[in-house]
């Protein structure tokens, strides 16, 4: 997820357990696993919405973004994160399901990725390591879910 989808998240997008995303660029409905600690902090995370996790609805997406990001780099400087931005967050999500042997196809349609090879060029290399059992289930239930994207019908 890009920082915009996630600040802008609704709560109706999570249903048991599966985040309902649409690709960026092509607009593919894709769902995507939630392990159960992640729904239970989403749910019990205060609100100023009852619609949305992050945003009021209120203001433009683009100044709840803004917001968002500025908090994190205050929040990255003080925790001393060299060069941190939210985009770290997108990299971490790709690393964790290809370390936990998700296929890079895959990964690169959850990222909405346009091309498998934009997703080559940034992440290839850590597609080739041996998967931990470490990595948890929801690499495990990305990486088993159908191959079929059409309609939003099956996980990614």
């Amino acid at each position: 997820m890009r920082i915009g989808d996630s600040v802008t998240l609704a709560c109706e997008r999570i249903t048991k357990n599966k985040l309902l995303l649409y690709t960026a660029k092509t607009g593919t409905p894709v769902y995507c696993p939630l392990a159960d600690s992640v729904v239970r902090a989403l749910e019990s995370s205060p609100r100023t919405s009852p619609r949305y996790f992050f945003w009021t609805g209120i203001s433009k997406p683009k100044s709840a973004v803004g917001d968002w990001q500025r908090s994190l780099q205050k929040l990255f400087r003080l925790a001393q994160v060299p060069n941190g931005h939210a985009h770290r967050f997108r990299d971490t999500f790709a690393v964790e399901l290809l370390l936990a042997g998700v296929p890079l196809e895959r990964v690169s349609m959850l990222l909405g990725h346009q091309s498998v090879k934009i997703t080559e060029k940034h992440y290839a290399p850590l597609g080739s390591r041996p998967a931990s059992p470490a990595r948890g289930r929801c690499g495990a239930r990305v990486a088993a879910g159908p191959h079929s994207l059409s309609k939003g019908e099956g996980y990614v």
